[in-house]
């Protein structure tokens, strides 16, 4: 497993500092601190945008409504996932979809795929 104790505390003070820096400024979203972080971030990855995300249910949602999702698009995700993947497609597509189409996947002798409708209207 990862000891984040130790590297914790061979970095403590930088991190606390970091932390009292934000708490003190009350700047949570899009701060100075974290704009640095954009930054910094964006040019480590070599890209020319980042977009920080307060947790992956956000992240989730802000690549979905990049997709600029249509009445008949069709999702595909793996039934086999955190509740957030569907909390935000069931989000995105309410009003646009039919139906979701729940899929099960299952190995017998080869490859096989069940599938399951259930109305939205239910």
């Amino acid at each position: 497993m990862v000891d984040t104790q130790t590297q914790y505390q061979k970095i403590k003070s930088k991190i606390d500092l970091a932390i009292q820096q934000v708490l003190d400024s009350s700047a949570y979203i899009n701060g100075k601190i974290v704009q640095e972080f954009s930054l910094n971030l964006a040019k480590y990855l070599n890209v020319k945008h980042v977009i920080p995300c307060a947790n992956g249910t956000d992240a989730l949602q802000i690549a979905m409504m990049a997709l600029d999702l249509q009445p008949g698009n069709e999702i595909i995700t793996p039934s086999f996932t955190y509740i957030a993947t569907t909390e935000v497609i069931a989000l995105l597509i309410t009003g646009k979809a039919k139906d979701i189409i729940m899929i099960w996947l299952a190995v017998t002798a080869g490859l096989t795929v069940y599938r399951q409708p259930y109305s939205m209207k239910n």
